[in-house]
């Protein structure tokens, strides 16, 4: 039965990243609403969390957050403006990039003396911040990387699960 599981799972995670692969405007709605569904769900049980806490520790930010997230997870859910985060995805992309580039700066210069091989971070500082920021500029190069990225992450689980299969025998 263990091997049944993990062929269809290989199967399953090779046939989504392919899909993203094949389809990547779809793909990046599917996630779009993945992700409303995550903030209404995470609001409801925020919700929840806050009634089942005692009254002294009960927080007010607790519960206008958890109302935000029910109404704006709804709203994606519902309204089929879940598209909009589509828009956003990519730059929540090259946010990431760009910041953890100008970390990795940071970091370079309070402790390059601790660094072994100080040129190499530093140019892989500056390269995470110029993709950062040429991402940040092409947000729709920006999409395409995060839902091939995505695909080929899912093919790659598939992969494995199938190296789990054929290795359980």
């Amino acid at each position: 039965m263990r091997s049944l599981w993990l062929i269809l799972s290989s199967v399953f995670f090779g046939v989504a990243g392919v899909y993203c692969f094949i389809h990547p405007d779809m793909a990046m709605e599917a996630v779009a609403l993945y992700i409303g569904f995550l903030i209404f769900f995470s609001g409801a049980s925020q919700l929840l969390r806050y009634h089942a806490t005692s009254g002294e520790s009960r927080s007010r930010w607790q519960l206008v957050t958890a109302v935000l997230d029910l109404l704006f997870g709804g709203w994606l859910l519902l309204s089929g403006n879940y598209l909009l985060l589509v828009f956003f995805l990519p730059f929540m992309l090259a946010a990431y990039v760009l910041t953890r580039g100008l970390l990795l700066f940071v970091f370079y210069f309070r402790a390059k003396s601790q660094v072994k091989n100080p040129h190499v971070f530093l140019l892989a500082a500056a390269v995470q911040v110029i993709l950062g920021a040429a991402l940040a500029m092409m947000p729709l190069f920006a999409a395409k990387v995060f839902v091939y990225a995505m695909g080929a992450g899912l093919v790659w689980c598939g992969f494995t699960s199938f190296a789990l299969f054929r290795d359980g025998k």
